[in-house]
C-alpha cells in the first residue's frame, strides 16, 4: 500500500502536511529535514531533533509548522521537507509513500527585469583591463586553428574545447603563436590577432593558460570570424575563490572536476574544499578508517542520521587519499590550488558519534 502526502504553504505562511487517514496511527512516525527551524507545530509532536532533521509521532492527519521566518520573509521552493519517510516503530519498517510537489496558497509574483541591451560588449569575463576591438575581422574556418606548443595545456582544457567544437590541434588552422615575455608578470597575457596569425605573449602557466581561455570566449562569442584586435590583461585579485561544501552535500571527483572546467573557464584559481563538518567527515585518514567508512554516510538505520534531507536509504562517501591526489594533479593543470578545510574542534559532531573517546567535559569545570 502506498500512502499519499500533501505539503504546501499556507496564506499565513505556516507549512502545512496532510496525511491520509491510514496514517494516524500512534506507531507510526514522520522524519524529514527542513533548511529553517520548527518554532511550533500543532497535529504532531517532535520525539527526536538532530540539528534540523525531525522524527515525528503523528496525532493528527493536519499537521501544522511555524517555521523560522527567512530574512526575505517568504519561503520558496527549498524551504519545504525534504528527504520525507515514514516508519513502524514496531518493526522499524518504512512506509511506502507518495510525496506531492510543494505548493503555494499565496504564490509570490514573478519578478520581471527590463531587457538591458550592452553597446560594445566584451565578451571575455572577467573583462580584460585593456581591449582594443577594431571593426575589422579574420574568417575562421570551422573553428580550427594551430598552435605551436606543446599539447599538455591543450588536453588541460580539452572538456572545454570539446564541447565548444574548437579545433586547436589542426596543422592547416589559423596559427596561434605562444611567446615567452620574461617582463609579463603572474598571470600576466597579451593577445594581438593580426590578418596573418594570433599572437599570445606570458611569462608564467597561468599567463599562458589564461590567454587561450580568453581566446576561446571570443571564439565562442564570434564563431566563424575573430575581430583584429589587441588585449593586455591580469588578474585584479590573486586570490580568486570558489567554495564547494562537500561535507553537507556529497559530490563525486568526476563533479568536482567538472566544477574545476567551469572555474578555470571564468580563471578562478582557489578551490575551498569543505571536508568536514557536523554532517560528515569525507576525507581518509588510514590510521582511523571509522571515520570515512561511517562518518561519510549517512541514513535512518545510521550513525549519521539522514541530514539535509538525503532520506532513508544511505548516502554519501568519501575521498580516498589516492583520489584527492588525482584531484590536486587535475587541479594544478588548471592552475587552481586547493585549500582542504577541516572544521576541529567546532562543527565536529559527526566526528564524536565515530569517536566519542574524544569528548572531554573539562572545559564545563574551569573556575
Amino acid at each position: 500500500m502506498t500512502h499519499q502526502i500533501n505539503i504546501s504553504f499556507t496564506k499565513e505562511n505556516k507549512l502545512k502536511i496532510i496525511l491520509d487517514d491510514k496514517l494516524l496511527d500512534s506507531n507510526f512516525k514522520l522524519c524529514f529535514s527542513l533548511i529553517y527551524s520548527i518554532k511550533s507545530i500543532t497535529g504532531a509532536h517532535i520525539t527526536k531533533q538532530i540539528g534540523r532533521y525531525y522524527e515525528l509521532s503523528i496525532e493528527k492527519n493536519l499537521i501544522l509548522l511555524d517555521l523560522q521566518i527567512p530574512r526575505i520573509g517568504n519561503f520558496n521552493l527549498s524551504c519545504g521537507p525534504e528527504g520525507i519517510f515514514i516508519i513502524n516503530t514496531l518493526n522499524n519498517s518504512k512506509l511506502n509513500i507518495n510525496v506531492s510537489d510543494l505548493i503555494f496558497e499565496k504564490p509570490i509574483k514573478k519578478k520581471t527585469y527590463e531587457d538591458l541591451k550592452i553597446k560594445n560588449f566584451i565578451p571575455i569575463i572577467p573583462e580584460p583591463n585593456k581591449i582594443h576591438l577594431q571593426n575589422k575581422f579574420i574568417i575562421i574556418e570551422n573553428k580550427t586553428f594551430k598552435l605551436n606548443v606543446e599539447t599538455e595545456i591543450i588536453s588541460s582544457l580539452q572538456n572545454i574545447i570539446s564541447k565548444l567544437d574548437i579545433n586547436l590541434t589542426s596543422q592547416k588552422g589559423f596559427p596561434i603563436l605562444f611567446q615567452k615575455d620574461s617582463q609579463l608578470i603572474n598571470d600576466q597575457y597579451f593577445i594581438q590577432i593580426t590578418k596573418d596569425n594570433i599572437e599570445i605573449k606570458y611569462n608564467t602557466y597561468g599567463g599562458k593558460l589564461y590567454g587561450l581561455i580568453s581566446l576561446v570566449h571570443l571564439i565562442d562569442f564570434y564563431q566563424t570570424k575573430l575581430p583584429i584586435c589587441t588585449i593586455h590583461d591580469n588578474p585584479k585579485y590573486q586570490w580568486r575563490g570558489m567554495h564547494l561544501d562537500c561535507a553537507r552535500q556529497f559530490y563525486t571527483i568526476d563533479e568536482i572536476k567538472r566544477l574545476f572546467d567551469y572555474m578555470v573557464l571564468f580563471k578562478l584559481n582557489r578551490f575551498h574544499w569543505h571536508l568536514t563538518d557536523n554532517e560528515a567527515w569525507r576525507i581518509e585518514i588510514k590510521k582511523y578508517p571509522d571515520l570515512a567508512l561511517n562518518g561519510g554516510y549517512r541514513g535512518y538505520n545510521f550513525k549519521i542520521p539522514p541530514l539535509y534531507g538525503s532520506g532513508y536509504d544511505k548516502y554519501g562517501g568519501y575521498y580516498s587519499q589516492e583520489e584527492i591526489k588525482d584531484l590536486i594533479l587535475y587541479a594544478k593543470k588548471l592552475n587552481i590550488e586547493i585549500m582542504p578545510e577541516i572544521d576541529l574542534p567546532a562543527h565536529s559532531w559527526a566526528l564524536l558519534e565515530i569517536m566519542p573517546e574524544l569528548i572531554t567535559t573539562d572545559a564545563n569545570n574551569m573556575p
